[in-house]
């Protein structure tokens, strides 16, 4: 008898994306969408550019290498917006993925939205002054939350202002030195919890924020102990 064996062709998916009618984005690349595979780095990408694929100025993206496995979809952006839907025929993508099984697919639907939420506020020190020069980072809360969203410098008086934030619930601390956001993790957030605070996004509101400077150490490893 002769063994059927499937191959695992990889399939590529196409995407239209619905934009908002009063978006332009800042240059070609600076709105992108990425498939990625549970368990897995990126598909079908170099290195260079596992940041994902750039949607064009028809509002289509092309995802040309996918294998088979479950997939879900993720934007990266330096323009304000969101994905408010992901529809590959009766599937929900957005929320429960994508099932890629070397088979052809249809058109993924994509719908983005403006995100025009508003974070502004002041940031004081411990003895009530406005400070200056503080590292604001705006932290996303969510199922692959928290990870810095934003960040931003207070001014002269203290004053600090996040504009175009997607809806969504949100963490905010004030750093007294500046921090990368890659660095500043939960295990960092938790050393400033107690100058942590919560806001709630919804489109088109204005949040205002008193904030307290928080002072941040990096912690030490311990030395290491030489056994005679």
């Amino acid at each position: 008898s002769r063994l059927a064996m499937k191959l695992n062709v990889p399939v590529k998916l196409q995407a239209k994306v619905s934009l908002p009618q009063d978006i332009h984005f800042k240059t070609a690349y600076s709105t992108r969408l990425r498939m990625d595979m549970d368990g897995s780095a990126p598909t079908g990408m170099s290195d260079s550019d596992s940041s994902g694929w750039p949607v064009d100025a028809a509002g289509e993206v092309t995802f040309p290498r996918l294998k088979s496995g479950h997939y879900s979809l993720h934007l990266f952006s330096e323009d304000p917006v969101y994905i408010v839907s992901a529809v590959l025929g009766n599937q929900d993508v957005l929320s429960k993925g994508l099932v890629v099984d070397g088979t052809p697919l249809r058109v993924l639907q994509i719908t983005l939205a403006k995100a025009d939420g508003e974070i502004r506020g002041v940031v004081a020190a411990a003895d009530g002054n406005p400070f200056a020069g503080a590292d604001v980072k705006l932290i996303a809360q969510g199922e692959d939350a928290p990870y810095v969203t934003k960040s931003v410098s207070s001014d002269g008086k203290g004053r600090f202002d996040f504009a175009g934030v997607t809806p969504g619930k949100y963490a905010l601390v004030a750093l007294e030195d500046g921090m990368r956001d890659w660095e500043f993790g939960p295990v960092e957030l938790a050393q400033v919890q107690e100058q942590v605070k919560a806001v709630a996004v919804a489109g088109g509101v204005k949040e205002d924020v008193g904030l307290t400077v928080a002072e941040f150490r990096y912690l030490r490893r311990p030395a290491l102990t030489h056994l005679p």
